[in-house]
């Protein structure tokens, strides 16, 4: 069953195949959201999707955090949006994402990826990645999460700074993505961001249960707002 929603998605994003586990669900991506998508549709998309990442976040509604969703959502290079076919069409995730070239590379950085709590260890993260990295040299994201360097390490051999140390290039390119996020505390020989949120975004530190939580917490105190770089070769 397609909502309303879903079919006027169509008609400005492309389908794409994400492979997940357990369901049926429709993902599209959208080039430029914020220029391409009309006014109407963007609220729309918005209505379906903040609660969302109210719920990916543990987050309560407020005011500071609508805006940061609205700007996660439409103010990026591209735009995946999910949608659950047996639940009536409903919202379930949403990836943001950027296309950067650097010293002749392709860079793909993940600007934030937003999974509602229920359909979390389900592989979207994943199954995302996989079809987003096709013709990338290497992806670039920043986080605190412990979950999410662990869902990296599944994907790609290596993940710099967390399962080997980064070489001079590797160090640019962390650089480089620092800089375009505007990162005045960074320390590019560990590829960490200090102070970088108010503290930890989801609220409490998600677990893994596989040790990576200290991994990442030997190197970053996320409670400060503290963040890593992380960088994969494709």
């Amino acid at each position: 069953m397609e909502s309303s929603l879903m079919n006027k998605i169509q008609s400005y994003g492309n389908s794409i195949q994400v492979d997940v586990r357990n369901g049926s669900l429709a993902s599209f991506l959208i080039e430029m959201p914020g220029k391409n998508l009309p006014d109407d549709v963007k609220a729309e998309i918005f209505t379906e999707f903040y609660s969302v990442a109210l719920s990916a976040f543990n987050q309560m509604d407020s005011t500071y955090f609508s805006k940061d969703v609205y700007n996660h959502l439409f103010n990026v290079g591209f735009l995946v949006l999910i949608f659950d076919c047996e639940s009536g069409g409903a919202g379930v995730a949403f990836r943001t994402c950027t296309l950067m070239r650097h010293n002749q590379l392709n860079i793909l950085y993940i600007e934030g990826t937003a999974i509602k709590a229920e359909y979390q260890a389900r592989g979207i993260y994943q199954g995302l990645t996989k079809e987003l990295v096709r013709g990338v040299d290497f992806v670039v994201s920043r986080t605190q999460n412990p979950v999410v360097v662990t869902a990296l390490s599944k994907l790609f051999e290596v993940v710099y700074p967390i399962t080997a140390e980064p070489d001079n290039e590797i160090k640019d390119i962390a650089k480089y993505v620092a800089g375009h996020l505007k990162m005045s505390n960074y320390e590019c020989d560990y590829m960490i961001g200090r102070k970088v949120y108010g503290g930890i975004l989801t609220g409490t530190l998600p677990t893994t249960g596989n040790g990576m939580d200290n991994v990442v917490l030997e190197r970053i105190n996320p409670a400060d707002g503290d963040c890593l770089i992380l960088v994969c070769p494709v």
